[in-house]
């Protein structure tokens, strides 16, 4: 545990902060490819917003787990110079969490209105 934190605090933050950046982007060209490659290979399916609703539910949810209890890290971070970013980090996961939830919650629902719409015509 303590190698752990001895190793962890060598980095320089820029270089840590570069590097989440480069994944980061690696990590989203692969799955807008991987999309791009699941649609074409299926055309005729049409995806709805549940992903992204369940992906807000779970999102929403991080900060509680983290900010309550003992969390993950176990009160640590109260005694670092980040607690203010940790707590910022989590409150605008936790926004953005809830805002997506709400607009997929409004297209599930306007996707359910145009499809009884068609029904009755």
């Amino acid at each position: 545990m303590v190698f752990t934190t001895q190793l962890l605090d060598s980095l320089p933050i820029l270089g840590v902060f570069v590097a989440f950046a480069i994944v980061s982007m690696l990590f989203y060209e692969g799955g807008f490819k991987f999309g791009r490659w699941y649609q074409e290979r299926t055309p005729g399916e049409q995806e709805g917003p549940t992903n992204l609703l369940v992906g807000s539910i779970l999102g929403a949810g991080v900060p509680l787990i983290h900010m309550t209890g003992k969390g993950l890290v176990g009160g640590r971070i109260a005694g670092s110079n980040a607690v203010f970013f940790w707590v910022w980090t989590f409150l605008m996961l936790g926004l953005t969490s809830l805002f997506s939830l709400v607009l997929s919650a409004r297209g599930l629902w306007s996707l359910r209105r145009t499809r009884d719409k068609t029904i009755t015509e």
